[in-house]
């Protein structure tokens, strides 16, 4: 019974917060050595970054969304905490 634009909203801020707790996750691991007997590997990852881009892709994409909502449902059911 809700709206798809809302539900495209609910959907891009779900997804915004599951990948800022993943990026929390991630800050720890920017690199990785492992050293045995004179024989060493080093790993470098992006580390909380690689989750940047689409976080601000789905803000953008959540702008957009609020933009066509204040435009169909007018500033009559608007709230902020939508």
């Amino acid at each position: 019974m809700v709206p798809r634009v809302i539900n495209e909203y609910i959907g891009c801020v779900a997804a915004v917060e599951v990948l800022s707790q993943l990026a929390l996750t991630y800050a720890r691991a920017n690199s990785h050595s492992l050293g045995i007997d004179g024989l060493s590997q080093s790993v470098s990852t992006p580390g909380p970054q690689i989750f940047k881009v689409r976080m601000d892709e789905l803000e953008e994409k959540k702008k957009a969304i609020m933009k066509k909502v204040k435009a169909i449902f007018g500033f009559k059911i608007f709230s902020g905490t939508l």
